[in-house]
């Protein structure tokens, strides 16, 4: 199945259980019958609450922040030693603490 296809199918069952449990569905129910976990349905619901029918796809899960992410000096420290000095793994490791711009 095509991606937004899939992404489109995704939304309309959502908004599907959205509007069933709107009526006054029991929720246990409706999450069992469309193959989700309640976790999942509460958060879909708050999502459609706060940002709308939007909200509903197309949304990639990507971190709010990346702690562990090489700072951009280093990267450019790094393709530089690559790019000029044809170094390999190991020897940029020994020399990255030591090279400065040149």
């Amino acid at each position: 199945m095509h991606p937004e296809v899939k992404e489109e199918f995704k939304a309309r069952r959502l908004q599907v259980v959205l509007d069933l449990a709107a009526q006054g569905r029991n929720i246990r129910k409706l999450c069992k019958e469309y193959q989700i976990t309640r976790s999942t349905y509460y958060y879909w619901k708050k999502r459609y609450a706060s940002q709308g029918k939007d909200s509903l796809c197309g949304q990639e899960p990507t971190p709010k922040s990346s702690p562990r992410k090489t700072r951009p000096e280093v990267a450019d420290k790094v393709l530089t030693l690559r790019r000029q000095y044809n170094m390999g793994p190991m020897k940029i490791v020994y020399y990255l603490p030591h090279f400065r711009d040149r």
